[in-house]
């Protein structure tokens, strides 16, 4: 990765660019960065509200990659993904429309150790929740396992 391209400056201004798919690979360099980023999370915030859902979802995941307690995550998340508080430290947030007609509106999926679905690669273990459109991976339950 090129130091110019992965630096906080760069990135930032990138978040802005006009082209939705320069927006959205920004974001998943910050989420390749991880904690290294925490600079540009105000960006990401404001990204948040992008028109692109692309570009949002690869935002929440840049946010989940350098913080993932952080209030913004949290209140980017929907309360049913977590089912009403079974699941906690949201480790991943895919989005995969077409598995709604198998798992419906809602699913509570449990653990899966896979670390590929649906195109989606390097995918976590964890507890999974499907709340149409959206995969919701989360590291353990609220008892700690």
């Amino acid at each position: 990765m090129d130091t110019i391209q992965s630096s906080t400056a760069y990135l930032r201004e990138s978040l802005k660019n006009q082209d939705p798919a320069l927006r959205k690979e920004a974001a998943e360099i910050i989420e390749r960065l991880g904690p290294s980023a925490k600079a540009v999370t105000p960006a990401l915030v404001d990204a948040l509200r992008d028109k692109d859902e692309s570009v949002r979802d690869a935002v929440l995941n840049a946010l989940l990659a350098i913080d993932p307690s952080a209030e913004v995550v949290k209140k980017a998340i929907p309360a049913k993904a977590n089912v009403e508080g079974k699941y906690q430290k949201l480790l991943r947030r895919i989005r995969v429309p077409r598995d709604k007609q198998s798992y419906g509106e809602f699913h509570d999926y449990g653990h899966f150790e896979g670390s590929e679905w649906a195109g989606f690669t390097d995918l976590p273990a964890g507890y999974w929740v499907y709340l149409s459109p959206h995969w919701y991976i989360w590291g353990e339950t609220k008892n700690g396992k």
